[in-house]
């Protein structure tokens, strides 16, 4: 299951929400994107020494928060930006994408409890 949400990712890049006209291109960036969250989450548990309270990547079921589908959804809206040479764009969206990375991680050790019973 992706991380990211296509109608949103849309509704970013193309200003609406049913324009399907480039799903190609953004569901490529949705994938890069998707691997790349994954790869900060490692990262950024690895650092914060919560690597034991990270469930098994890619995220699934209840351990696929609203926040990771936000970080990634946002982080292919960079790509694509980045894509079309739009370089603000793909930045505001790539720190925004950070943000909500290191925010779950920065919770799971509060909430390990919560994930427990999924790992």
């Amino acid at each position: 299951m992706p991380y990211y949400e296509i109608a949103r990712l849309r509704e970013i890049t193309l200003g609406s929400a049913t324009d399907a006209s480039q799903d190609t291109l953004l569901n490529a960036k949705g994938a890069q994107a998707d691997s790349q969250v994954d790869d900060e989450l490692y990262i950024a548990a690895n650092r914060h020494s919560r690597l034991q309270s990270l469930p098994a990547l890619p995220l699934a079921g209840g351990m696929l928060t609203q926040s990771i589908r936000d970080a990634a959804t946002d982080r292919a809206a960079s790509l694509f930006f980045l894509a079309q040479r739009q370089p603000a764009m793909a930045e505001k969206y790539m720190e925004s994408s950070n943000r909500a990375v290191q925010a779950f991680v920065m919770r799971l050790g509060s909430e390990s409890e919560i994930y427990s019973e999924n790992v």
